[in-house]
């Protein structure tokens, strides 16, 4: 009996032992691909590798695992509310762009679109040592159509009505046109229609009474009343607060139209694709088609009423 229970005792040891052993591995079959070894896709590589944090464990919380070694290496800056990649890759773009801007030669003659733009650039880099002429500004509003800013109650009337004002002004105080990417046909451009941007944060100026945003208002409302001095220097100070608290005031009301940033997170759900004649029957009171006919033929493109538009 006892060698009996010494040979089954060493069979189920040995079955035990069998079935804890590991299989051997059949080898797995190569796989036909390529590994892109181009500086470009080694910098990739590199980014890649150092965004990781491996002193983290993936299965317990893979966002840091992935983008801890990257937030722990780019701390905001003091002067910045945050950071980011495209915001790392736009401040390297800008810093090449000033590259090539401040080194080319400036043409003022049959002007291209890149020798405009440096033309631009060195006007702008020009005016902190320029001094301030109204005269130029007075002749830049009068070729714009808009002869007298701001306008008070004693100013004569220029304009009956908002569509008036944009027929003049053109969109920009009420739309972001841009021309782009569709999205959803990366082989095609597309004039774009968005929401506008505004002075100062939206939720600052929708709330200008909070305690934490009334230092920027404040500060808002104090440039407003320097460029109004400017433009009319004998305004009086009664009216320099009253025209700062409308313009303060009105621009909250056009903010409190528009979408907050946490409904315009996913570009999918908020895009929207029509024509110009379908978006024009919606907003009758404005001549949609007009004033971008009028800001697109300064670039000799004609558009009509089926062009397609991305809102």
């Amino acid at each position: 009996m006892a060698a009996t229970n010494i040979l089954i005792a060493a069979c189920l040891s040995t079955w035990a032992t069998m079935a804890t052993s590991a299989p051997e591995c059949a080898e797995s079959p190569k796989e036909n691909y390529t590994v892109c070894d181009s500086e470009e896709c080694q910098q990739r590589a590199k980014l890649i590798n150092e965004s990781l944090d491996r002193c983290i464990d993936p299965c317990k919380d893979f966002y840091q695992y992935a983008c801890g070694g990257w937030i722990n290496s780019h701390k905001i800056p003091p002067s910045k509310s945050s950071t980011g990649t495209f915001r790392l890759l736009r401040d390297e773009l800008q810093k090449t762009l000033k590259s090539l801007l401040e080194n080319m030669t400036m043409v003022y003659e049959c002007q291209n679109i890149t020798d405009k733009a440096a033309v631009v650039y060195n006007t702008c880099m020009a005016v902190p040592t320029s001094e301030d002429r109204l005269d130029v500004m007075m002749a830049i509003m009068n070729a714009s159509g808009v002869p007298h800013w701001p306008i008070t109650n004693d100013t004569k009337e220029m304009f009956q009505n908002c569509t008036q004002v944009l027929n003049t002004t053109g969109y920009f105080p009420i739309l972001t046109v841009n021309v782009g990417r569709d999205v959803k046909m990366l082989n095609s451009n597309i004039i774009g229609l968005d929401q506008i941007e505004f002075g100062v944060g939206r939720n600052q100026i929708i709330h200008p009474e909070k305690e934490e945003n009334k230092k920027i208002i404040d500060a808002y409302k104090q440039l407003i009343k320097t460029a109004l001095r400017f433009m009319r220097p004998n305004i009086s100070e009664t009216n320099l607060t009253e025209l700062s608290e409308e313009l303060v005031n009105f621009e909250g009301q056009l903010a409190n139209l528009t979408a907050p940033p946490e409904e315009r997170r996913d570009l999918m759900q908020i895009y929207n694709r029509t024509t110009i004649g379908k978006l024009q029957k919606n907003f009758t009171q404005v001549r949609l088609l007009d004033l971008l006919k009028k800001q697109f033929s300064r670039a000799n493109i004609t558009l009509s009423d089926n062009e397609t538009v991305e809102l």
